[in-house]
């Protein structure tokens, strides 16, 4: 494993679930509708409680700033919010009544301004 794909020190049990920490949110759609209910729930439940640890390290510094260790560890969390609903909510990988259940969604395409 090289330095980019580490996590920041204390966040080391987190290293198992570096699949998660994916850049952009098409990418961490994929992965939550490619995933199982099990493999999604082991991720929220390692992630859940070390969020306040988290934040508190990733608030330490300016986004801007961030080194490849600290934005494997923010694109986690931003993981973990991809997961939630699934994992408390819906009970699957899919949102219910939405194109992703019908296997629309690659029809969208995300713009940012």
């Amino acid at each position: 494993m090289n330095e980019q794909t580490l996590l920041p020190p204390g966040f080391e049990d987190l290293n198992l679930y570096l699949d998660w920490a994916l850049a952009t949110e098409s990418a961490r759609s994929r992965k939550r509708l490619g995933s199982s209910m099990e493999e999604m729930q082991k991720f929220y439940d390692a992630m859940l409680p070390r969020v306040d640890d988290v934040m508190e390290h990733l608030g330490a510094s300016a986004l801007e700033a961030m080194q490849p260790a600290q934005q494997n560890l923010f694109n986690l969390c931003l993981s973990l919010s991809e997961v939630s609903f699934a994992v408390e909510v819906y009970g699957q990988p899919e949102v219910p009544n939405s194109m992703q259940e019908l296997g629309e969604a690659e029809r969208f395409v995300i713009v940012h301004d």
